[in-house]
């Protein structure tokens, strides 16, 4: 199911009443970047590209979903990229959270950034190539944009995603994070700020540039400050929300919420 399918703010919360949807308080929206790619474990810039998950990344997706358990965090909408490493990762978290089928929207929007001749590069090898300022402005200014790949550099990539999802001119082009902010912004705006207003529990599941931008949008980021958007991977970020769906205060990860009641001594 796609999020342009069935739109979200109207819907009562699966297993709720309308009348008890309006009881409900705010709600409360997790975010949580894919655990570990094939890319990842060797040290790959990814970008578009489609690697799966890896036995750890899979293993962190379960230790991401039983640390909400553990927290009693409830997961009404799941929201994810349709790549192989965020949806896996969702898939594993949704089985945990007993989350249902029809609660899990997939949403192309939240696609990872387009990294143009960084794409299929090692890390290393890509510093090296471009020096270090090129490679610093591309990857963390906000207009940073990376070239296009060349056809020779797209000719030997691994991991080619479905046609449908990317087609050949987005899959060789670089995106900046502005351009990536200005492409999820209407996720936030359509689909998750009036879920979490109607009082529903919302995880975004997606991957390190496209939560960068998803957390320039909700927290209204700029400048520096975007600096500070990075999501650990595989560590789910939390927020509380107000009645109008916009988050209050900082965003925390679970992992630093402590012990759950039910885990302290005595308890």
């Amino acid at each position: 199911m796609t999020a342009a399918d069935q739109p979200v703010d109207d819907r009562p919360s699966p297993g709720r009443t309308a009348g008890e949807q309006t009881r409900r308080p705010p709600g409360t929206l997790v975010l949580l970047r894919n655990g570990q790619s094939e890319a990842d474990d060797g040290q790959v810039f990814a970008g578009l590209l489609d690697p799966h998950l890896t036995e750890v990344g899979i293993a962190e997706a379960a230790a991401a979903a039983t640390m909400l358990t553990a927290h009693g965090v409830q997961v009404d909408l799941l929201v994810t990229s349709p790549l192989a490493r965020a949806a896996r990762t969702a898939e594993v978290v949704a089985r945990t959270l007993a989350v249902p089928r029809e609660a899990v929207l997939t949403d192309d929007r939240l696609l990872p950034r387009g990294l143009g001749c960084l794409t299929g590069l090692a890390k290393r090898r890509a510093l090296e190539r471009y020096g270090h300022d090129a490679y610093l402005e591309w990857r963390y200014a906000v207009d940073g944009r990376p070239p296009s790949a060349t056809v020779a550099q797209a000719a030997g990539w691994p991991w080619r995603p479905p046609a449908e999802l990317v087609d050949d001119a987005a899959l060789v082009a670089g995106e900046s994070l502005r351009d990536v902010i200005g492409r999820v912004e209407p996720v936030w705006t359509q689909i998750v700020r009036p879920a979490l207003a109607a009082g529903r529990g919302v995880l975004v599941v997606a991957h390190g540039d496209s939560l960068r931008a998803f957390r320039a949008v909700v927290e209204g980021l700029t400048g520096e400050s975007l600096a500070d958007g990075s999501v650990t991977p595989a560590q789910p970020l939390l927020y509380a929300t107000g009645g109008d769906g916009n988050v209050v205060g900082p965003a925390q990860y679970v992992e630093d919420l402590g012990r759950p009641p039910e885990a302290e001594p005595g308890g």
